[in-house]
């Protein structure tokens, strides 16, 4: 049984792998969106303590 799930799993990852390769376009464009979306999400706190060290802190 273990040995069958190897093989559902091997092809599904082999269907993913050729669905990438034939929309190189959209794959491309996928990485692109999840890599901003990643960089945004690390860069908004880093503004908030700019912000709030900066104008906050420095009104004290």
């Amino acid at each position: 049984m273990h040995s069958n799930k190897k093989k559902i799993n091997s092809k599904v990852v082999k269907i993913i792998i050729d669905i990438f390769i034939k929309n190189k376009n959209l794959t491309v464009l996928l990485f692109i969106v999840i890599i901003g979306t990643i960089r945004f999400s690390l860069v908004t706190p880093q503004i908030l303590k700019y912000i709030i060290d900066d104008y906050l802190i420095k009104k004290r």
